[in-house]
């Protein structure tokens, strides 16, 4: 699975910038790979990304949880590429975020042979 990435993040600069899409609803936000800034606008380098960090705003933004989005669920916004489930590893340990693709950050119990 592909997801769109929304280029760099001005909260700490890295290239990991990428766009999430809330459960239950239409919303789709930004949330770095790299920092965990995350909102609704781009995060900014005038907040230290731990202000802006997806911790302490997932009950505005996302309070059933969250996805990575995919370019066709962007809407119109520019998506600066697509990228693979790589990043879903990445962010795995973030509040309320969900797997799409088919693995997960969960062991394995051995019962399928993994």
């Amino acid at each position: 699975m592909m997801f769109a990435h929304a280029g760099r993040c001005e909260a700490c600069v890295a290239d990991d910038l990428l766009y999430a899409k809330a459960i239950g609803s239409d919303r789709v936000f930004f949330v770095c790979a790299a920092c965990s800034a995350a909102g609704v606008e781009r995060p900014t380098e005038h907040l230290p990304a731990w202000e802006q960090s997806i911790t302490g705003r997932i009950r505005e933004l996302a309070p059933m949880g969250w996805t990575l989005a995919t370019s066709s669920e962007v809407g119109d916004r520019l998506v600066a590429k697509e990228v693979d489930n790589f990043y879903e590893e990445l962010i795995a340990h973030y509040p309320g975020f969900q797997f799409r693709s088919g693995f997960s950050a969960e062991p394995s119990d051995g019962a399928d042979g993994g």
